[in-house]
């Protein structure tokens, strides 16, 4: 503490050159070639400085420096996959594909949140929109340039420590907790507001609570716009190496007699769907390797309906299991995922779902994924399905290899 009192005193008493430096470090050169201190010491108070500032700037303390930058995050990844699609007439598609997603979040100020992210897809060449919402992918074509889009941008408030509110295009698994994507594909960042609500019960137990609303277009000739409800209650138990997650949704969609947005999720009639989700994780099962299952189900208690063959078609569900190391961060860890998903063609809106599963159809059959750990950011991951109707017919096969890398 001295020595930088030292460094002030001399700096206002050598006026000339205390304008060429500004920094704590230009001084303590300064006083290192005027002999009032060594060398040694100018760098020694060059670099605590730096470390003390560096503290601040961790700590969103510094005040040389905006408060939006020091809170700021970037990460993002990059996947580039071979894909190869098969069906029963051998019709078969081989594709390379990329895509890229970025995203920054920062706090601004207390209790406010920003946060957007840019990802790669696909533009229709009749509309000049996003040809699939649904996929970030990019499939190479005549080294064709990949267009970007913004994949969702959003403000959140934090009023109170246990609630969450967000609004814009929010981040897609803020809207309900699944254990799957057998209703919402990832790629899905929904438009709108929910806000979470989170509260202790015990040492081991936890409450909480999503709910929101979500629009699909905007009102025309006098009709409302389509539009979405959720809300979903949540509890989680944990116990030593045993996690049991369970939730209780209701989606309720809009969509009868409504606008339709240019969409081909909005038919002619609502949806309503009832989802409980359920996960169980054991960890260190065998040495470092763990144990998942889980599951969902849909099932949309909307009356009037069309039928399918004379029968209702409102049901769908996914059972899964998963085994091995929880993070595939260095060579040698591993982890196998397995699932057999059925969804009928009113569960819920067509191409909500997996994109991949059946072109996002209803259909039923299994995937198995299989991820190897390469570095702490690279891993290799082949995914396979294997897909039918409902009454068996018509099977579809689809392998994705991928690499991906994170930043």
């Amino acid at each position: 503490m001295l020595k930088k009192t030292l460094l002030l005193v001399v700096g206002f008493a050598v006026t000339a050159s205390a304008s060429a430096f500004a920094d704590i470090s230009s001084l303590a050169n300064l006083l290192a070639e005027k002999r009032l201190i060594s060398y040694g010491e100018a760098q020694t108070i060059s670099t605590e400085s730096k470390e003390e500032e560096r503290m601040k700037l961790a700590s969103g303390k510094s005040e040389l420096v905006p408060l939006w930058v020091q809170n700021m995050t970037f990460k993002g990844d990059v996947r580039i996959r071979t894909q190869y699609d098969w069906d029963a007439s051998n019709q078969a598609r081989l594709r390379e594909r990329l895509r890229l997603r970025m995203g920054i979040e920062t706090r601004p100020v207390e209790k406010i949140t920003l946060g957007f992210g840019l990802a790669t897809g696909s533009l229709s060449s009749s509309t000049g929109k996003d040809a699939e919402p649904s996929s970030t992918n990019h499939t190479f074509e005549y080294m064709n340039k990949s267009p970007l889009f913004v994949d969702y941008a959003y403000i959140q408030y934090d009023p109170i420590e246990w609630l969450v509110v967000r609004g814009g295009k929010v981040k897609g698994k803020t809207q309900v907790w699944n254990t799957s994507d057998l209703i919402w594909d990832g790629d899905y960042n929904p438009d709108g507001l929910n806000a979470t609500a989170k509260t202790e019960l015990s040492e081991n137990t936890k409450l909480s609570a999503n709910a929101g609303w979500y629009t699909f277009g905007e009102g025309k000739q006098g009709k409302m716009l389509a539009d979405l409800y959720i809300i979903q209650p949540v509890v989680e138990f944990k116990e030593s190496n045993i996690k049991v997650k369970a939730g209780l949704a209701y989606q309720q969609f809009n969509f009868a007699g409504r606008t339709n947005a240019g969409t081909g999720l909005i038919k002619n009639y609502d949806f309503k769907v009832v989802n409980p989700s359920v996960s169980v994780d054991v960890a260190d099962v065998v040495n470092s390797l763990s144990l998942g299952i889980y599951g969902d189900y849909a099932q949309n208690i909307q009356k009037d309906l069309p039928q399918v063959g004379g029968k209702d078609a409102v049901t769908g569900y996914l059972i899964g299991a998963k085994f091995g190391h929880a993070k595939t961060e260095k060579l040698g860890t591993w982890n196998i995922n397995a699932m057999y998903r059925y969804l009928e063609l009113y569960a819920i809106p067509e191409g909500l779902g997996d994109s991949d599963a059946y072109g996002g159809k209803a259909g039923k059959g299994y995937e198995v994924i299989l991820t190897f750990g390469l570095t702490k950011a690279l891993s290799f991951g082949i995914d396979y399905y294997q897909m039918t109707d409902i009454n068996g017919n018509a099977p579809k096969s689809l392998c994705q290899f991928d690499f991906v890398c994170k930043f």
